[in-house]
């Protein structure tokens, strides 16, 4: 008995049945989509979502493991504040340690955003399925930009104030503008070094605390009567009021004329 061909309406419905068996293969291929893998429940916890969305994928260490499937917001009575929790499906052979670092990172500046899970340690354990983590809020983008401004108005407010200090210098003005250009202190340097080459135990008695200048370097009971003195002045600053006005009153009286007295007429007759 002979086989009967297949009609027309079968072929095509074979062929159109092959078509999106394999359209479908290929959208959750390139999608990456985990329905018939294994998989478990993360919920992660944001006070900042920064515009994450769902199906956003979820990377351990850099490697995709699953996706954001749900977004909720929620009001925290504990923390009293509102906050943000991520639902992702991981898969089973990706396992989270408590202690992991999760935050929301961008695809470039203005890429897509994605769940970034930086692996911790085995020691605290490893989350389970439909366990909370709490993750590191974004910065937002906004805050971003503006440090970025308040750093590019300090960039120029340095760079003026360096051209004031650079042309203060080419002009000659300040220590150092004078150090470069004044030939007299270049000459002074000059005549100095030759002059400690020539005889170097100049240097030798200042090290030996000879010296007005070895002594002030050397003895420590110098350093510390100046280290008192000024601890004095500060907590009487008083007395250089006081010795101020003794001072003036020593002028005054040095130039106040001498009055003529019984025995200056004696005198004079």
């Amino acid at each position: 008995m002979e086989a009967k061909p297949l009609n027309f309406e079968v072929k095509v419905g074979i062929f159109v049945f092959l078509g999106i068996l394999i359209m479908f293969i290929i959208v959750f291929s390139i999608g990456q989509l985990y329905i018939l893998k294994p998989m478990y429940n993360v919920r992660f916890l944001f006070g900042f979502a920064n515009g994450i969305e769902i199906g956003a994928p979820v990377r351990l260490a850099g490697v995709d493991v699953g996706d954001i499937e749900d977004i909720a917001v929620y009001y925290d009575s504990a923390l009293q504040r509102t906050r943000v929790v991520l639902t992702a499906k991981i898969k089973n052979e990706a396992r989270i340690e408590k202690n992991a670092v999760c935050r929301i990172n961008t695809l470039g500046l203005l890429g897509e955003k994605y769940l970034e899970i930086t692996p911790g340690t085995s020691t605290a354990g490893f989350v389970q399925n439909q366990e909370a983590m709490t993750g590191s809020d974004p910065v937002p983008m906004e805050e971003v930009t503006k440090t970025m401004k308040d750093l590019t108005e300090n960039a120029k407010e340095v760079a003026a104030t360096v051209k004031v200090i650079v042309d203060r210098i080419e002009k000659g003005q300040g220590t150092l503008g004078k150090l470069l250009s004044d030939d007299a202190m270049y000459n002074d340097m000059k005549s100095f070094v030759e002059d400690m080459k020539q005889r170097p135990w100049r240097l030798i008695g200042i090290e030996r605390g000879e010296g007005t200048v070895g002594k002030l370097l050397s003895e420590d009971k110098i350093y510390n009567d100046l280290g008192d003195f000024v601890s004095d002045i500060k907590r009487h600053p008083w007395k250089l009021l006081i010795k101020e006005r003794e001072r003036r009153e020593e002028k005054e009286k040095a130039v106040l004329p001498v009055q003529p007295g019984p025995h200056t007429n004696n005198f004079a007759r």
